[in-house]
């Protein structure tokens, strides 16, 4: 994401293709951060899912403003926003079919820790 770039080559010409490059890296990142969320910050769901998607889209206003300063690349608004929707896209997913199994493996945290 920081590094200068080279010639573009493959895709190149595809309109938006990298809009959904940056949507699908992102919601990869948050169904894989899913599981840590869950297991280090043990909340309900949707509080999971804001900070996940939350984070995620600092992190994609963050590189995008970084890329400003990398010689041969630029940083773009509408590129942050699909960092945004693909968060928003993973974290859905992860709620919707990897929080069941999760909670099937996992046993409930007690009521009164010691």
């Amino acid at each position: 994401m920081l590094m200068p770039m080279g010639p573009r080559s493959f895709g190149s010409s595809v309109a938006y293709l990298d809009k959904l490059v940056h949507a699908g890296a992102w919601a990869t990142l948050a169904v894989c951060l899913w599981p840590l969320v869950r297991h280090l910050w043990r909340r309900p769901i949707m509080t999971r899912f804001g900070v996940i998607v939350a984070g995620l889209g600092l992190w994609g206003l963050a590189t995008e403003w970084l890329q400003s300063y990398v010689p041969s690349r630029s940083s773009d608004l509408l590129d942050a926003l699909a960092d945004l929707v693909g968060a928003v896209v993973g974290a859905t997913l992860a709620s919707l079919f990897l929080e069941p199994r999760l909670a099937r493996r996992t046993p409930p945290p007690a009521e009164n820790p010691p």
